[in-house]
């Protein structure tokens, strides 16, 4: 059975493509990141140096919305 791959510009390290569970793996851990963000308190906000409205700004984006620099 061959494998699947799907045309798309999430982060991956191999130039064969982007497979379904690649994808799948990709898009569970946009979903986790963006949780423990939105958890985040205010001090270590500050930390990372990220503002409210960033940060509010980046939860709301949909799970396959990614910024550019993650498609590198």
């Amino acid at each position: 059975m061959a494998t699947r791959t799907i045309s798309a510009t999430l982060p991956h390290n191999s130039r064969r493509g982007l497979t379904v569970l690649d994808w799948v793996l990709s898009l569970d851990a946009t979903f986790r990141q963006r949780a423990a963000l939105k958890n985040l308190d205010p001090r270590l906000l500050d930390d990372i140096g990220l503002t409210e409205s960033a940060r509010r700004d980046e939860v709301s984006r949909q799970i396959w919305d990614v910024p550019a620099t993650w498609r590198k």
